[in-house]
């Protein structure tokens, strides 16, 4: 057990591990420590890229509609590494 999770009263992992694709994949960048290329990892961000609301957000960035950027899409897609050479299906 990392020293983080000894703070808290149960284990989140399998509950992060359930959540949306970006959630998935951070967690195991951030939490687990999983490269990159590791299999889990890949799919991962295949799924992240290809999910609806991502898409929505690259399709505003502005590196393709500077008018449509709000303060909250493009911090949130480098947060979560999708870029615009990876953002399309």
């Amino acid at each position: 057990m990392k020293s983080w999770q000894t703070r808290l009263k149960g284990d989140p992992l399998p509950w992060l591990l359930s959540a949306a694709p970006w959630t998935r994949y951070r967690t195991m960048l951030d939490l687990l420590d999983y490269e990159m290329i590791h299999p889990d990892v890949q799919k991962c961000y295949s799924d992240m890229i290809r999910h609806p609301k991502i898409q929505e957000l690259s399709s505003r960035a502005s590196w393709w509609f500077p008018d449509s950027v709000t303060r909250h899409n493009v911090p949130y897609l480098s947060i979560i590494s999708v870029d615009r050479k990876n953002s399309g299906p």
